[in-house]
């Protein structure tokens, strides 16, 4: 579990290649090498000559463990969702393991504030380009069934993170009284997310990021009498 204060890890994105991957085996540096070449110049600009040069392999073994790229492109995306999933686990954690007391009531900020400044990190290290399933899904415009399933199956699980942290924060004591339920509210901080990280691609402003945590805080308190006159 991390603890408040520790530098959370990055989850968003494979390690940068280095010499240690030539110690990987075939698969291994494939995948990686497709996961970095995938989300940084995109997936329909990234042919499979150019991962299989890149990563150091070769054709035989790039087709020994997958028959095609679609069937890359499924490792890809399963590597990418299993990434976000464990930021926002441990993104959760983080919040829930902070101080005792009156504090605690902070918790929900306390994880909004954390999931932005992990984004804009990313950014000043020149390593985010948005929501890697996003940016496939806008390249493919009719993924095959196993693709659409398997995006449907990451979004599920990354709401279903999302929503236990929000039902956890709601019926603690001296939690915090949610506008709607956790699942809604789920939805509605990984629509912001989306959104914002759309938005700073277009216009390349962090503005858009920086406010996430007023936006999703804004989604989940339920507003008290004083707020609704």
């Amino acid at each position: 579990m991390c603890r408040a204060g520790k530098r959370i890890v990055s989850a968003s994105a494979p390690k940068k290649r280095s010499a240690k991957k030539s110690k990987a085996g075939p698969r291994e540096r494939l995948l990686e090498t497709a996961a970095e070449l995938f989300y940084r110049q995109g997936y329909s600009v990234t042919g499979i000559n150019q991962v299989i040069a890149e990563s150091g392999t070769h054709k035989a073994s790039f087709y020994r463990y997958f028959e095609t790229k679609e069937d890359l492109a499924l490792a890809y995306l399963e590597m990418r969702g299993e990434y976000f999933h464990a930021l926002l686990a441990r993104l959760t954690e983080r919040a829930q393991a902070g101080p005792t007391g009156g504090a605690r009531a902070s918790n929900l900020e306390s994880f909004a504030q954390s999931w932005v400044n992990f984004t804009l990190r990313e950014v000043r290290q020149g390593r985010f380009y948005g929501c890697p399933l996003a940016n496939f899904r806008g390249q493919v415009p009719e993924p095959d069934e196993r693709q659409a399933a398997l995006l449907r199956s990451i979004i599920d699980g990354w709401l279903g993170v999302l929503a236990d942290f929000l039902r956890g924060e709601r019926d603690r004591e001296g939690g915090t009284p949610l506008s709607a339920s956790p699942e809604s509210i789920a939805i509605q901080f990984l629509k912001i997310y989306e959104g914002s990280a759309q938005l700073y691609r277009l216009t390349g402003n962090d503005a858009y990021l920086r406010s996430m945590k007023a936006e999703m805080l804004a989604a989940a308190r339920r507003p008290t009498s004083t707020q609704r006159t």
